[in-house]
């Protein structure tokens, strides 16, 4: 296991080296440059941290950061939970759904950020406010004479009225039901949580990026 050498010679033992920059995002194996034992944590006398300062080791980044790890008792190496500070990684969407819905994309990169930063209690509220934008714009380009209709009504209601692609209303209707449970007191679906949510919600935008792409074509070539 790594050993990690403090400025005044003290050494420490963790289980294993970040894996990745929390700052560039690239796989990298870091080069660790000292560590400060910060102490044991408030209120767990056994249970006591350790920051080690790191350096990115590519040379597009280079930037120094911090690996925290903790110990819980002093027979074992000190265990990495977390690289600090983070920056977000925006998800990758493409550019049909982004022109379809630039609220959605807005709300999505922000859900994504609040994960991220492990504020998952409210990431998945976040994403189930950015389906709700993605479906209710779809339904909207797809009957724009209803598009007052569509903006009042619940979303699942809109789903069963306006979704059409039996594919894209049954990952539709899965994700507005994991997204429910990011927003209300007790979940229905307890075996289910955000990472399923986020599957699901991948899955409705890859049906509407083919529904979208197969009436490009469509009519493109139809007109020929």
């Amino acid at each position: 296991m790594p050993r990690i050498t403090a400025r005044d010679g003290a050494q420490f033992e963790i289980d294993v080296l970040p894996d990745e920059c929390p700052l560039c995002h690239y796989a990298i194996e870091p080069r660790p440059l000292t560590a400060v034992n910060t102490g044991p944590v408030t209120g767990a006398p056994f249970e006591v941290h350790l920051d080690v300062a790191f350096k990115c080791v590519r040379r597009e980044c280079g930037h120094i950061f911090v690996g925290r790890y903790l110990r819980a008792m002093e027979s074992i190496p000190y265990g990495f939970y977390i690289a600090l500070p983070i920056t977000t990684k925006p998800p990758a969407l493409t550019g049909e759904i982004k022109k379809l819905s630039p609220a959605f994309a807005e709300i999505y990169e922000q859900a994504a950020a609040a994960e991220s930063y492990q504020l998952n209690q409210i990431a998945g509220v976040g994403y189930r406010k950015a389906l709700e934008f993605l479906i209710k714009d779809y339904c909207i380009l797809k009957h724009p004479s209803e598009a007052e209709k569509i903006k009042s009504i619940f979303l699942g209601t809109c789903i069963k009225s306006y979704v059409d692609d039996a594919n894209l209303k049954d990952c539709a209707e899965l994700a507005t039901w994991l997204g429910n449970d990011e927003t209300h007191y007790l979940r229905r679906w307890e075996d289910k949580d955000i990472k399923d949510l986020k599957a699901l919600l991948r899955l409705t935008m890859a049906w509407i990026q083919t529904n979208l792409l197969t009436e490009k074509y469509r009519m493109e070539m139809k007109k020929q």
